[in-house]
């Protein structure tokens, strides 16, 4: 055929298998094959098969446009629900890998020395952050190509490598030379992909907000982490007699609680073992103690009686399970800035629950998991606050707690400076998630 055609395919096949027939101004193709990209406008059958209609253009590139508006058009009317996730997928990829393909060739850090990539995919990503091996793979890095080397991530990424002190310092920070204020103003930014990871994780918190947002959070923040309320929140003290089973009335810190009660539940399993040598799993216990000790003294909330075994709350798996699952899916990461712009959160949703994916799915229930308990444990405090009543004991400590100091603040906060129910929810997730948490908030 001429350029005077403009072709609306809907399935292609060898030539042997064309047949044609002409009327009036356009010309009817049949064939089948290989599914391609738009649907026909006129979907006639000949002999059992798909035809392929041209249509001819009248001189008009404004015509051609439109008629590929439409086979568009009828394609996405025509498209179930499970071809329709497959072809966002598709467009997704397609479009990370024409920008990846652009921003390779204009990358200013093209012509650094580094190793080859094991895989389009996942680049040297699975090198960098095995847990067995990747202590070589730096290692050999270091001897082979210095300081600073190029390696490469996910969909054929670069990535600088450095431990250039000077090269870091010009990343992360940006040189006061006024005599008013000589330290240095911070200048970094996680990556899209690394803040919208975030955000699917813990919400619009901290880790998932920059810019203005950012700034709000941490001015609420700041007040919590002054020495006086670290030092309140570590020192709420209970009964001796609530620990010990004993009649003095001496108090101890809450923190001081929880290790005692660990060490009566190792005691108590060591006693009742029928073995002579009895064989505990230190590492769960104190997963499990350093989550009673945020729950108490950073929210007012106690997940584990420390009893025993069976007692352990599901979080203390999460804690254990989150981290190891979602590095098993790190090549996602830098899909997430287009993966999170197609379509509805519900629509995305649906999608992630038909891929046969266990790490996917199991990722999924465990952020489910902690958004509905940071929920619940939000709902306890804001009730009351609301009520103007006293809280339960459980639920509120002694009132000292992170979180009840965050939301009385903001209460008493201006319209324009208040965090809303998500702020402060994926706030609760954070802390829950990352124990360590406070001290990063400080920093």
């Amino acid at each position: 055929m001429d350029s005077g055609y403009l072709f609306s395919t809907h399935f292609l096949t060898p030539l042997a298998h064309a047949h044609t027939s002409t009327s009036c101004s356009k010309i009817i193709f049949c064939s089948v094959g290989p599914l391609a990209l738009t649907h026909s406008l006129s979907k006639q059958k000949i002999a059992g098969m798909y035809c392929v209609t041209a249509y001819k253009r009248r001189g008009s590139i404004c015509s051609a446009l439109h008629h590929l508006l439409c086979n568009l058009h009828l394609m996405l009317n025509n498209l179930s629900l499970n071809e329709l996730g497959v072809l966002v997928l598709l467009l997704g990829f397609g479009g990370l890998f024409l920008k990846r393909l652009l921003a390779d060739r204009r990358s200013p850090i093209s012509n650094i020395p580094g190793p080859s990539p094991k895989s389009w995919l996942n680049g040297n990503l699975e090198q960098l952050f095995d847990p067995v091996a990747g202590w070589d793979f730096h290692e050999s890095l270091m001897k082979r190509y210095g300081n600073t080397a190029l390696v490469h991530g996910s969909f054929g990424q670069k990535i600088l490598y450095t431990y250039d002190p000077k090269a870091m310092h010009s990343v992360l920070l940006q040189q006061n030379l006024t005599t008013q204020s000589p330290v240095d103003k911070p200048i970094f930014e996680e990556s899209d992909g690394f803040i919208q990871s975030q955000l699917l994780i813990f919400g619009n918190g901290l880790l998932g907000t920059i810019g203005h947002q950012h700034r709000k959070q941490r001015k609420m923040l700041n007040p919590m982490f002054s020495l006086t309320h670290l030092r309140e929140m570590g020192t709420q003290s209970r009964p001796l007699s609530a620990v010990r089973h004993s009649p003095t009335k001496m108090t101890v810190p809450v923190l001081f609680e929880i290790a005692h009660k660990m060490e009566n539940a190792l005691k108590t399993q060591s006693r009742n073992s029928s073995l002579p040598d009895k064989e505990i799993n230190i590492l769960s216990w104190l997963g499990r103690a350093s989550l009673e000790m945020i729950g108490e003294a950073g929210l007012g909330y106690s997940f584990d009686p420390m009893m025993d075994e069976s007692s352990s709350h599901p979080f203390s798996r999460i804690m254990k399970d989150l981290l190891p699952t979602i590095q098993r899916m790190l090549f996602l990461r830098d899909l997430l800035p287009v993966l999170v712009r197609l379509g509805t959160p519900k629509l995305r949703r649906w999608v992630v629950g038909l891929f046969p994916w266990k790490d996917l799915h199991d990722v999924r229930d465990m952020i489910d998991y902690m958004h509905s308990v940071a929920s619940d444990i939000y709902n306890s405090k804001k009730r009351p606050l609301e009520q103007n009543i006293n809280m339960p004991q459980r639920l509120l400590g002694t009132g000292k707690d992170l979180i009840s100091i965050l939301m009385k603040e903001n209460e008493r906060a201006a319209t324009d400076q208040k965090l809303d129910k998500e702020e402060v929810i994926s706030l609760i997730v954070y802390v829950l998630k990352h124990p360590s948490g406070n001290n990063e908030f400080k920093d």
